[in-house]
């Protein structure tokens, strides 16, 4: 792949276009950061996910290990930012909400 290949977009669908899939690469630090989070290591989990090219942090596989990371770390108000980006994406998802609603109880605690 050449250095100017975008390996995603941002899934613009009035232009007819999708999603890309993540790079090999940019796959193998989301799966990478899914095992920091498994084995307690948050902030491996973030450095990894930082990793990621910036033309794919959006996509919605990559924001969801966001939203678990920043809660892991008590990140109340990025947490939040992300879990309503995810809304976008799907409203009908309810953990995204919950995420939201959390996030704000811990504001006040």
């Amino acid at each position: 792949m050449g250095a100017n290949t975008l390996v995603c977009n941002d899934g613009d669908e009035e232009n007819n276009r999708k999603p890309m899939p993540l790079s090999p690469d940019n796959y193998i630090l989301l799966n990478a950061a899914q095992g920091f989070i498994k084995m307690g290591s948050y902030m491996d989990a973030e450095a990894a996910l930082d990793d990621i090219d910036p033309f794919c942090r959006h996509l919605p596989e990559v924001l969801a290990v966001r939203v678990r990371v920043y809660q892991a770390l008590e990140r109340w108000e990025l947490m939040q930012a992300v879990a309503k980006r995810m809304v976008e994406y799907d409203p009908d998802d309810a953990g995204w909400w919950v995420s939201i609603w959390n996030s704000s109880l811990e504001h006040f605690k």
